[in-house]
């Protein structure tokens, strides 16, 4: 029965926090989408984070159309007078407890049979770094804690969550865990083909909030 509850929570706070995330463009604002069969679309779009669409002109005075994320590769919007790159990405989630916080990120290991995944909607993130390492964002609302008579809590206010992916896999990977354990852990793994990079996390000089100076410090010395 713990172990249940434990999977649910943990399902429905990275689910809620997804579902509640932030409109990126509220109005109506130039874009060019690319979507997966090659084709670019040119016109006025607006992103619909909770129905996953992207409602769609062509110009102001054709007819609206709703593309699903499914179906888009990326898309570049018009954002405060400049164009803002986003990415479609996928994350792995484990149906199974594991005590090792660390199993819900292993997106370059093949599925075992005592584990079994399922993957995400699919998520709209913003292009923070492009390399051979790279780094994405997303703003979202705070999920709501259990307290301790089993009542669900607000939030409140927003964070920012950042993922990385390596050689633009269509998969994401965390660096922190769902309750924002497990950085160093994490990161060493993913970044264990570069030993200067690891020994400054192991020696802390990097930390979690430092996510663009590791990918960069991996682009720059350590992708030779």
């Amino acid at each position: 029965m713990i172990i249940e509850i434990y999977i649910n929570m943990k399902n429905l706070i990275f689910t809620l926090s997804l579902l509640i995330n932030l409109t990126i463009s509220a109005q109506k604002s130039w874009a060019v989408i690319t979507l997966n069969d090659g084709t670019i679309k040119k016109g006025y779009a607006r992103i619909k984070s909770m129905a996953s669409t992207v409602k769609y002109k062509a110009n102001k005075n054709a007819n609206k159309e709703f593309i699903e994320f499914d179906d888009i590769k990326s898309l570049s919007i018009s954002e405060n007078g400049e164009f803002v790159d986003y990415e479609i990405k996928y994350k792995k989630i484990p149906n199974t407890y594991t005590n090792n916080d660390d199993d819900d990120d292993d997106d370059d290991e093949p599925i075992k049979n005592k584990k079994e995944f399922h993957y995400s909607s699919p998520l709209l993130l913003k292009v923070e770094i492009k390399g051979k390492v790279n780094l994405y964002s997303i703003l979202v609302a705070n999920p709501p804690s259990m307290g301790p008579n089993g009542m669900m809590y607000g939030g409140g206010g927003t964070h920012t969550v950042y993922y990385v992916s390596k050689n633009n896999s269509e998969f994401i990977s965390s660096l922190v865990g769902t309750f924002g354990g497990g950085f160093k852990r994490r990161a060493m793994k993913f970044f264990n083909d570069c030993p200067e990079l690891v020994e400054k996390i192991k020696r802390r000089k990097y930390k979690f909030r430092d996510f663009k100076e590791i990918v960069q410090f991996y682009n720059n010395k350590c992708n030779k």
